[in-house]
């Protein structure tokens, strides 16, 4: 089902419409099987998703979605807490996961997936994020739990001139079973520091 259908622009003509005010036109979408809620977040705003929250608040309808394709490429201003806390079920109820179609340049924030680790939803990134080394490596993510000799040596890897894209997890597959459970089967099969280094996930 659509879950979210965007603002109206009204007396818009739809060949004229500004670049600022595409992605107010984005459709979500609900898949819900075998116990599981999908959200696909498609460019949806902030402000279509509060809007969504009133109107279905008003229904007496709760989003309690257990993996959600982030909106807007998990982008901060349209993935504030939030936003997350409408399209996610409550966190002892099991897994989360978010999915992420990122650019490795702008998306997905450093801010997005803060969020998401302090409330526990594990993410999927196609393209690595900018704290985790972006769309052109300067710097390598800051983690707690690495030796300093280990950081140093590995921002000694590190090259402003390389232009190639580089993909954290590559493409993504969800795979939904009858029973409920779920798996996830990655490109590549990288360590996540949001992940805390854990393998695929079945839930």
């Amino acid at each position: 089902m659509i879950v979210n259908v965007g603002q109206i622009i009204e007396n818009a003509d739809l060949n004229y419409i500004e670049k600022s005010q595409e992605n107010e036109l984005s459709l979500s979408v609900l898949i819900e099987y075998a116990g599981n809620q999908i959200i696909l977040g498609g460019d949806a705003t902030v402000d279509s998703w509060g809007e969504n929250k009133r109107q279905l608040n008003r229904q007496d309808i709760t989003l309690k979605a257990s993996i959600v394709k982030l909106p807007h490429h998990g982008a901060k201003k349209d993935c504030t807490p939030d936003v997350i806390d409408h399209l996610y079920r409550n966190q002892d109820e099991g897994d989360r996961i978010a999915i992420i179609s990122a650019n490795g340049k702008s998306h997905p924030s450093t801010e997005t997936l803060k969020i998401l680790a302090d409330k526990k939803i594990k993410p999927f990134c196609t393209y690595l994020a900018k704290d985790c080394g972006g769309d052109i490596v300067k710097r390598f993510h800051n983690l707690p739990d690495i030796e300093p000799e280990i950081k140093r040596y590995l921002n000694t890897l590190a090259d402003s001139d390389i232009s190639m894209k580089q993909l954290c997890q590559g493409d993504i597959l969800l795979s939904l079973k009858d029973d409920g459970s779920y798996t996830i089967t990655t490109e590549l099969d990288h360590p996540c520091p949001y992940r805390g280094f854990q393998g695929l996930l079945a839930s």
